[in-house]
């Protein structure tokens, strides 16, 4: 009837259509289960469908600062889940000023630092952002890395393998850094310290 019209108008009604009913749906569903973490991660990702339709920019901005309300939304919820933390992070530094965004992940490394996966991710900001990317700095965030996850392992008495194996990833991580950047001996003494340490 009018509706089927309404929808073979030139195709683009049905899609729009579609992403309405869609995003109505998930609006349902996050309101009666915010405790369900892959309804907060299927809405955020759902916001790729609405961006895949625009070649504007100032649109692509909006969207994607949708999509850090839902996560933000989801955090409020579930405020260390890992993988709400990395999505929130990654649109983040999209769209925010470098120091904003160091801010951001220098807040979630200090509630977050005994999670190596974390420590991981903000490091791979920190090497791709060249506004603030230094050797040195690297090599701070490394230690502090290293620091953090070390002191995490002394108050984790169950899983006690899974820190230690996290600390040895990053030991020979912060070791090939060194060496790409052509720092051979600094590397060196790094493992025989972690040698000597273990």
């Amino acid at each position: 009837g009018d509706g089927a019209a309404h929808v073979e108008d030139d195709g683009m009604e049905s899609v729009n259509a579609y992403l309405m009913r869609r995003t109505k749906m998930f609006n349902q569903a996050a309101r009666e289960s915010p405790h369900d973490v892959k309804v907060w991660i299927d809405f955020a990702q759902f916001q790729d469908q609405f961006l895949a339709l625009t070649n504007k920019r100032a649109e692509a901005a909006q969207l994607i600062e949708k999509k850090i309300a839902i996560l933000e939304h989801a955090l409020r919820h579930h405020p260390n889940n890992e993988t709400l933390l990395l999505m929130l992070m990654s649109e983040t530094e999209k769209i925010e000023e470098s120091s904003a965004v160091l801010s951001q992940w220098n807040r979630i490394c200090e509630r977050n630092y005994h999670n190596p996966e974390i420590w991981h991710a903000f490091i791979r900001y920190r090497k791709r952002d060249f506004n603030t990317f230094s050797v040195s700095q690297i090599r701070g965030e490394y230690d502090r890395a290293l620091r953090s996850l070390a002191a995490a392992r002394r108050l984790v008495k169950d899983d006690l393998h899974e820190s230690e194996f996290a600390i040895i990833d990053f030991i020979v991580e912060a070791c090939r850094f060194d060496m790409q950047c052509g720092s051979t001996e600094r590397a060196v003494a790094r493992l025989q310290a972690a040698v000597e340490f273990g």
